[in-house]
């Protein structure tokens, strides 16, 4: 089941990977303008720890994957039409977006991964889930490319569009609990908002943290202080041993 839940991110991926830069040389877009669109769309990639745990919140995790799944479909389906040297930007805008689904496809996978399964059966299927992704990203780019030169570009967006969006219904029979409603994640995601994007509380930070720093200092000083004075003590009272004792010894 999971091979076929993962599905829409692989067969996005592979497209990503693929056909389309292969795409837009045919068109006539530079290399370098397709190495740029590249590493812009697979951001999603990287970035996708900042919105993943929106699918523990509010809907069920099936639920955001068919989501996720369906933005994706309808992301590329708009932007496989634009494939070419004319609309770049919204091309990559509309990839990007995509990516921003398949993420969520991805984390919704994973998180139903572990709460539907026991940890004996998690092994096995996280090994299908790779399988899925693997297999889909391979025959989904070649299926692509096969149908660019078969049929309309339109048709090969509808087409990818359906590939991507029917995987993913088989995840609303998935026996999946309610998820219990949570504030935690939008409270932690306030308090990063208001500490890093906020000049005013920095400033504040830094101010606090150099006052607290400055009692240390002081302290340090004294405890400095306060150990040379014990040696220099030591050190005379030595000084003032050494005469006694070398006139006390009649061997001298």
């Amino acid at each position: 089941m999971f091979s076929l839940l993962i599905l829409p991110l692989g067969i996005s991926v592979g497209f990503k990977f693929t056909p389309l830069p292969f795409l837009l040389a045919q068109a006539g877009v530079p290399f370098y303008r397709i190495a740029t669109i590249a590493s812009i769309v697979h951001l999603p990639a990287v970035l996708g720890f900042l919105w993943a745990p929106l699918v523990d919140t509010k809907l069920r995790r099936r639920t955001w994957l068919v989501l996720g799944a369906l933005g994706t479909s309808l992301g590329l389906w708009i932007a496989f039409p634009l494939i070419g040297a004319m609309h770049l930007n919204l091309l990559t805008v509309l990839i990007l977006a995509a990516g921003v689904g398949d993420s969520l496809v991805s984390a919704s996978c994973g998180g139903l991964m572990v709460t539907t399964l026991a940890t004996a059966a998690q092994a096995k299927a996280s090994a299908w889930q790779q399988a899925g992704q693997l297999g889909g990203g391979a025959l989904g780019g070649a299926l692509v490319l096969w149908l660019v030169s078969l049929v309309r570009p339109l048709t090969t967006g509808m087409v990818l569009t359906v590939l991507i969006a029917l995987p993913a219904l088989v995840a609303l029979t998935v026996a999946e609990p309610a998820t219990a409603p949570s504030h935690r994640w939008t409270m932690q995601w306030r308090s990063f908002v208001t500490r890093i994007a906020h000049p005013r509380m920095r400033i504040a930070r830094w101010r606090s943290r150099s006052f607290d720093a400055a009692p240390q200092k002081r302290l340090c000083a004294t405890c400095l202080n306060s150990t040379r004075r014990r040696g220099d003590t030591r050190i005379q009272a030595a000084n003032r041993a050494i005469p006694a004792i070398s006139g006390s010894d009649p061997a001298r």
